[in-house]
């Protein structure tokens, strides 16, 4: 191994790439960004659709209306943590 290299691997670690370009960088970084945006709007689909299912379900089983409040006060919070991070995520591509 050549010096350069011995630095580079000392620096950057073993699994850094020494060939890769600011432009392959850029691009790979761009896809994971819009990969994890995605996966945080399913997210929160998912959610919005549980909730649903959950009071949905309640209802047709002739349950009373707040059987099962500390499950959906729960999920409600989860939805608000994902909004709020959607919003972090914002400010920090704007900032």
């Amino acid at each position: 191994m050549t010096n350069t290299k011995q630095n580079q691997t000392q620096t950057f670690g073993a699994r850094t790439p020494a060939t890769m370009s600011p432009a392959v960088a850029q691009m790979r970084v761009t896809r994971d960004l819009h990969d994890a945006e995605a996966a945080l709007d399913e997210a929160l689909i998912r959610q919005a659709n549980l909730l649903s299912s959950m009071v949905t379900a309640r209802r047709e089983a002739g349950l009373p209306p707040f059987l099962g409040q500390d499950a959906l006060m729960r999920l409600l919070k989860s939805q608000q943590a994902m909004v709020d991070a959607g919003e972090n995520w914002r400010a920090c591509m704007d900032g």
